[in-house]
């Protein structure tokens, strides 16, 4: 056992009076950092109910108009759906089981007439290939013939890159939207 005498009692006093505030304000800062890092989830969070929201209220629309999208290609479980609400422009893309999208891709909708195509918006499937969310209708989407869904980039493109990996008629077999 060490004589540490009156300096080194000292010294330690010193040491002991310093670290607990020190420790304190570690202890502040990271308090700090967990509350910034809750409000962020919270927003987070906050951004998704307030998505999910608005498509409830584009799904409860009195003018809904419901298209399945026809696979281009063979996909027995894949399905895509979009909800029309041409009244508010705006729409609900769903995806189920769609094949995997390379990293770093997304699926874009696109409204089609002739030559004519018309970005709808974009949704990012996860690793099951499910997906969905909100689309931006053209006011004169009874103008348009089609509906298709392409695989793009994470920030979509001025043009389809890929062929249609879904399509779907936007008039019903009557001709003209409700």
């Amino acid at each position: 056992m060490t004589n540490r005498g009156p300096v080194g009692l000292r010294r330690a006093a010193i040491f002991v009076m310093l670290g607990m505030p020190a420790a304190s304000l570690l202890l502040a800062a990271q308090k700090q950092l967990e509350l910034i890092s809750v409000e962020r989830e919270t927003a987070a969070a906050r951004r998704r109910a307030d998505r999910y929201e608005r498509m409830v209220e584009i799904l409860g629309s009195q003018q809904l108009v419901i298209r399945t999208m026809a696979p281009a290609a063979p996909q027995p479980e894949a399905r895509a759906v979009v909800y029309l609400d041409a009244s508010s422009g705006a729409g609900v893309l769903t995806v189920k089981g769609v094949s995997p999208r390379a990293s770093g891709r997304a699926l874009q909708l696109w409204f089609a007439r002739g030559e004519k195509l018309v970005s709808g918006g974009m949704v990012w499937p996860d690793a099951h290939g499910d997906g969905a969310g909100l689309i931006s209708v053209p006011a004169d989407v009874n103008a348009f013939d089609f509906v298709t869904l392409t695989d793009e980039p994470p920030a979509g493109s001025q043009a389809p890159t890929a062929a249609a990996l879904f399509e779907a008629p936007i008039k019903a077999a009557h001709g003209v939207w409700p």
